[in-house]
């Protein structure tokens, strides 16, 4: 009858473990502990034109705070107790984003640097073609819809089935995870107060009309208190001059001519001259070469700066003028094109001219190579293109003189490349400059305008050049005097053509999926004395830039992370069949080729005997341990001084192909046992193990 009592003594011991069983204590974090991505008061409101992304939208309220535990089971044994394992947190949020009224929504991004994804929210940036965000295949929501105002209501979410997971697989609400409903204010004249911030603050809120701003609805945002920055790419394609829509909207990007304008005409945030003030039809003149072109730009002015620096950059990018034409005295658009016959131009020789300097700069002043830099935005991320002046590289012996310049403006490669083209144009030939003081007769010259030049004391005869700035003089001295440059379009140059696009692609990718994966009951022998059983777990890696990998279990709650692995197990496959016939200690051993090969080490006798290497036949679960490993040079390697069947396994046939997993290298073990109730962190961009307990 004793092992009644001792019975009974057991399992009363064990319940009672299990009612005092301890649950973690994991402590809410408040709302004053939340990290804001950005809020600054007194930022100011970013101008969009073309398609921009704002990464770092300010954050001009947030509230509504609230925090909801995560429950988890302390398991059978602690009769449905739970702790708690987390917290999730939602948070209202009022987000400004630009200027208004912008045209489009065109995406929605979460995450960190380049790292950044789109999150669903409904997709196509006109309202009608709206129809719902997507989980997978299957529409899980209503589509957005628009309110009287025109605002957009939508709901946002980050989440995507395990296939194609975007921060977590959890499809239930967990870490990563952003989600919930909003309402995108375009910044029009008439969008009107947002219902849930003035029941947030009991108050009529402000329309904010013009700002184009974006309301959260309390959004659940994961369960740490590191909210993921938001990012919005917005498009604002304006239309003041009376061009055509394809004209204004420049795939995607806006019109300079309607850049220039903006900053000149309005009033809340531009130079606010009124409309009389402008030559229209110089700037729509100029708007419809530069559509014709493909000269759209996208451009973004997020901090204080003079308007006349926007204008400027816009000027550096189409190569173009804007003044105040002295006859009429409106804001004047042009553009430096060889949009002219030179037998109809001005002619100034010493009839006209007083004073004349001329000078041409030599060859070592000139560039054979210049760089662009522009903003892809496909990638959000910096792109380069290039020409090239072989001819300018043989007359200066082989020596290289490159630059590099700046368009941010532009979006793709094949406008960044006209820019560049032009650009090399202009250095790559050593362009004359010079000084003239003229009569009255240049009193119709402007900026940019070309003339032919003679002066017969410098050997100058008919030369095409162009006004850079001009000096009309004062009523005691009635001359001009103005800066002039050879016409680069009457010199010899070299076309260029848009580029083919590079080949290379980045070779650090999404994680590939493991050429093989290995989970087996541990051997007792290399337990080191643990008596409860071990599940050992491995993997060999497909590709060269995967890191490490992580095992998750299912405990009958889904499945969880329980290790982290930063080490991938090397592995080949047999070159040729390898008999069970070979003898108990085989030097001559088999030829593998595979991954990671190249990181096994030999050993000695003794560390052979001891298992200090060992390895894997994944088809019949043979362990052997092994002594050399020959590089041969052409991915092959021999392994060789093989004990077969070890640790209780025995020898057998395997096939050519057959897989080969190095389990143990000089003593460290290569696989990671799966304990339960172990969880260790991870970082993105790993593999991960699924496998049942």
């Amino acid at each position: 009858m004793l092992w009644w009592v001792a019975l009974l003594i057991y399992a009363g011991t064990v319940v009672l473990s299990g009612l005092l069983q301890k649950a973690p204590k994991v402590k809410a974090s408040s709302l004053g502990d939340l990290q804001i991505p950005t809020a600054e008061e007194g930022r100011s409101l970013p101008v969009i034109w073309g398609t921009c992304c704002l990464k770092a939208p300010n954050v001009v309220w947030y509230g509504d705070f609230k925090v909801k535990a995560i429950k988890k089971s302390m398991g059978i044994m602690a009769f449905g107790r739970t702790y708690t394992a987390g917290h999730k947190y939602y948070l209202g949020m009022d987000l400004g984003l630009c200027h208004g009224p912008v045209d489009a929504l065109v995406d929605i991004l979460a995450g960190t640097g380049e790292d950044m994804k789109s999150m669903s929210w409904g997709g196509g940036e006109n309202v009608s073609s709206l129809t719902g965000w997507y989980l997978g295949q299957q529409e899980v929501t209503p589509a957005p819809s628009v309110n009287p105002d025109g605002s957009l209501k939508l709901y946002v979410t980050s989440r995507r089935n395990i296939f194609n997971q975007f921060f977590s697989p959890d499809a239930g609400g967990e870490e990563g995870n952003i989600e919930g409903w909003g309402t995108l204010y375009y910044g029009s004249d008439s969008q009107g107060s947002d219902a849930y911030m003035s029941g947030q603050l009991g108050i009529t809120y402000p329309a904010y009309r013009k700002v184009c701003h974006m309301v959260c609805n309390q959004w659940y945002l994961g369960n740490s208190q590191y909210i993921k920055n938001l990012a919005f790419v917005l498009r604002r394609c304006p239309s003041h001059l009376g061009l055509a829509s394809g004209q204004t909207n420049i795939g995607g990007d806006a019109n300079p001519a309607e850049i220039i304008y903006e900053c000149l005409q309005m009033k809340s945030w531009g130079l606010g001259f009124p409309a009389a003030r402008f030559d229209l039809a110089s700037f729509a003149s100029s708007g419809a070469t530069l559509a014709s072109e493909g000269f759209g730009m996208s451009l973004m002015a997020d901090s204080p700066q003079q308007a006349d620096q926007v204008i400027e950059t816009v000027l550096q990018h189409i190569d173009g003028v804007c003044y105040t034409d002295p006859s009429t005295g409106l804001w004047t658009l042009k553009l430096v094109r060889p949009d002219y016959v030179p037998a109809a131009v001005p002619v100034f020789n010493e009839n006209d001219i007083a004073e004349c300097e001329f000078s041409r700069g030599s060859w070592e002043d000139t560039l054979n190579e210049v760089k662009v830099t522009y903003t892809d935005r496909s990638k959000w991320k910096q792109g380069m293109v290039q020409a090239q002046e072989p001819a300018n590289f043989a007359i200066r012996n082989g020596e290289l003189a490159t630059v590099t310049i700046d368009f941010p403006g532009f979006s793709s490669a094949a406008v960044a490349q006209k820019a560049c083209n032009r650009e090399l144009r202009t250095g790559s030939y050593p362009i004359g400059k010079g000084r003239i003081k003229v009569n009255r007769k240049a009193w119709a010259l402007r900026m940019g305008s070309p003339f032919r030049l003679t002066w017969p004391p410098l050997g100058i005869n008919d030369m095409c050049v162009r006004v850079t700035s001009i000096d009309y003089g004062n009523l005691t001295d009635g001359m001009i005097e103005a800066e002039i440059v050879e016409d680069v379009f009457r010199a010899n140059y070299t076309a260029y053509s848009a580029p083919s696009g590079s080949s290379w692609t980045d070779p650090v990718g999404d994680p590939v999926a493991p050429a093989a994966q290995l989970a087996i009951e541990a051997p007792y022998q290399m337990l080191d004395g643990v008596v409860a059983p071990r599940v050992m777990v491995g993997a060999v890696r497909a590709d060269g830039s995967s890191s490490g990998f992580q095992v998750w279990a299912d405990e009958g709650s889904g499945y969880l992370p329980t290790n982290g692995v930063p080490d991938f197990c090397p592995g080949g496959l047999l070159q040729s069949a390898y008999s069970r016939k070979t003898a108990a200690l085989d030097n001559t051993g088999f030829v593998l080729a595979g991954m990671d090969l190249e990181d096994l080490v030999s050993t000695d006798a003794t560390g052979r005997d001891r298992g200090d290497n060992l390895m894997y036949f994944a088809d019949t679960g043979e362990i052997c341990s092994w002594q050399t490993v020959t590089n041969h040079g052409d991915g092959t390697f021999t392994i060789a001084g093989v004990v077969r069947g070890v640790y209780d396994t025995l020898p057998a046939d395997h096939a050519a192909g057959t897989r080969v997993i190095f389990i143990r290298n000089g003593g460290s073990d290569l696989l990671t046992d799966y304990r339960a109730g172990v969880l260790e962190g991870s970082d993105e961009g790993e593999d991960s193990i699924l496998l049942n307990d």
